[in-house]
């Protein structure tokens, strides 16, 4: 088994590139963030096989740690905070420390979203579509700050528009990616 790391776990939520990342998470305290008691657990995917662990860390803060079938394991994980954008659940996931040493001191933690449904044994994660989203912006439709480093989108708004334009857009079947899903195992 191989315990993956962010951009890997993206690339399981969207079938092409990888998802833009932003310097800001969606929330601005911890009274922004959502508890889930039904999202903690082991979830194998319907398609893939692939597992995600979910641990509760705190209240409204959680652990991810997606596990495919090769090779060895290492001890990389993400911290999951929930967070309701408009009607739709959305999850923030980050890194949780980068290395404190000099590689370390080089890396910029960034944040990844995507829409989320859990309930009744099953788990839906739709990434956001980084083609959508980058027309969008170049077209003025999605009013948002972003940079695009080494062909990377990255969205640099804060955290209130962030989440404003994540909810406006969550019925747009375009702007995230086919959902990735999942059914609890325990």
């Amino acid at each position: 088994m191989k315990i993956v790391t962010e951009c890997t776990v993206a690339l399981a939520f969207v079938t092409a590139g990888c998802l833009p990342g932003s310097i800001h998470p969606l929330y601005e305290s911890s009274a922004d963030l959502v508890s889930v008691p039904d999202l903690p657990g082991i979830w194998v995917g319907e398609d893939s096989g692939e597992h995600l662990v979910v641990r509760q860390e705190e209240d409204r803060h959680y652990e991810l740690v997606l596990i495919e079938d090769d090779d060895e394991p290492t001890a990389d994980r993400l911290d999951v905070r929930l967070v309701r954008c408009g009607p739709s659940l959305f999850w923030d996931l980050s890194v949780p420390h980068p290395p404190g040493d000099v590689f370390g001191a080089h890396l910029l933690p960034l944040h990844t979203f995507a829409r989320v449904e859990v309930g009744d044994g099953s788990l839906e994660v739709a990434g956001l579509n980084e083609e959508w989203w980058r027309a969008s912006l170049a077209a003025g439709s999605v009013r948002l700050g972003f940079e695009e480093i080494e062909d990377r989108l990255v969205l640099t708004s804060a955290p209130q528009e962030l989440c404003s334009e994540l909810g406006r857009h969550a019925d747009d079947p375009a702007a995230f990616g086919p959902p990735d899903r999942f059914r609890l195992l325990r």
